[in-house]
């Protein structure tokens, strides 16, 4: 299989999030470009661009927010999520989503925790986790990815393109009409209660509406490794 390369990306019908954010800062109106045919923007707060190599998030407040949108499918459908980070803190929110309906949460996260790789969901009461082996990537950039199969619930979690294992976390809608929610958060976990920010560079973030195979994920991660030589990805 040829390699994927960005340019290809950009114009795949399954790419619904697309944020160089290595490459592109602001746009007009001050927010974070999506290249993907649905531009889901993202508001900065905080957050400070420094080329080439991301936003950078202080771990106290800062985030970036992707606009609620039908286009974005990690609350009731397939999805892969690939991003490109460098963690300082402990636990690195790559993109989350938290409600609340009726004091329960309703929620999806991707996220690093201590030395895992997670993707916890979360639909009224019940709390699931898939947690990958053990990572030794603090202070390096490091490329990872999730695929989440919607219908049955299975979670593939990958980095630098080598599967590390599943798990699985449940089925059903996790987006619900509820009174808060915080929307798509990126470098942090917010809930309107104990909101947790991280200390982090994020230099990619890609989310596709579905599923894509091992043999995909190695050619995204090499695709990676030549649009960001100065990241060293190993």
């Amino acid at each position: 299989m040829p390699l994927l390369h960005y340019d290809k990306l950009l114009t795949s019908q399954n790419v619904v999030l697309d944020m160089p954010f290595y490459k592109n800062g602001l746009c007009d109106g001050g927010k974070a470009i999506d290249k993907s045919k649905y531009h889901n923007n993202a508001t900065v707060t905080g957050a400070i661009w420094t080329p080439p190599y991301g936003y950078t998030s202080d771990g106290i407040d800062d985030f970036l927010q992707v606009p609620n949108s039908i286009s974005t499918p990690l609350s009731n459908a397939d999805f892969t999520i690939l991003a490109i980070i460098k963690r300082v803190s402990a636990t690195a929110y790559i993109i989350s989503r938290n409600m609340i309906f009726d004091v329960f949460y309703y929620g999806i996260e991707f996220r690093l925790l201590s030395n895992s790789l997670v993707l916890a969901r979360r639909v009224g009461d019940a709390n699931n986790y898939a947690v990958s082996a053990a990572l030794t990537d603090s202070g390096v950039y490091t490329q990872v990815a999730v695929s989440y199969t919607y219908s049955t619930g299975l979670v593939e979690l990958y980095r630098q393109g080598t599967y590390l294992g599943n798990g699985t976390v449940g089925v059903g809608a996790v987006a619900v009409d509820a009174p808060y929610d915080a929307g798509y958060c990126l470098c942090a976990e917010r809930r309107n209660l104990a909101d947790v920010y991280s200390n982090m560079v994020m230099s990619e973030l890609q989310v596709l509406n579905k599923v894509i195979t091992a043999n995909e994920h190695k050619n995204y991660y090499l695709a990676a490794k030549q649009r960001l030589p100065w990241a060293n990805l190993p």
